[in-house]
């Protein structure tokens, strides 16, 4: 298991299309209606998250990454690729996702999804 930071990855010390494990916790979460997840995950290594692409294949999908809230602390191992989209240059194209913890009431969470600065 090759757990990296993020900050590694934005500094290109890792290679693209390599095996990689990354922990973190969720910034936020999409749902599409093509049978997939966009994960935002941050480890507090640098002020940039991540973006995770969880499939409908992986087996804690639908009793777990579709109930992933804010705070979440998740171990991420996939593929690192090159993004497709404009938003960001590197995504982990997930094959297993284990959730660590769960926020017992998100509604209550005093984390937001939009960025932080260092105050």
């Amino acid at each position: 298991m090759n757990i990296v930071s993020v900050s590694d990855i934005y500094k290109d010390n890792i290679t693209v299309n390599s095996l990689i494990t990354v922990c973190g916790w969720i910034r936020s979460r999409r749902n599409s209606k093509s049978g997939f997840s966009f994960l935002s995950v941050y480890d507090g290594s640098c002020f940039y998250s991540i973006q995770v692409i969880a499939c409908n294949t992986l087996k804690n999908y639908y009793e777990e990454i579709l109930s992933l809230t804010i705070g979440c602390s998740i171990v991420v191992f996939g593929h690192l690729s090159l993004s497709i989209g404009s938003e960001q240059k590197y995504e982990i194209v997930s094959k297993k996702i284990t959730v660590l913890g769960w926020v017992e009431n998100a509604n209550t969470y005093p984390m937001s999804a939009k960025k932080h600065s260092m105050e």
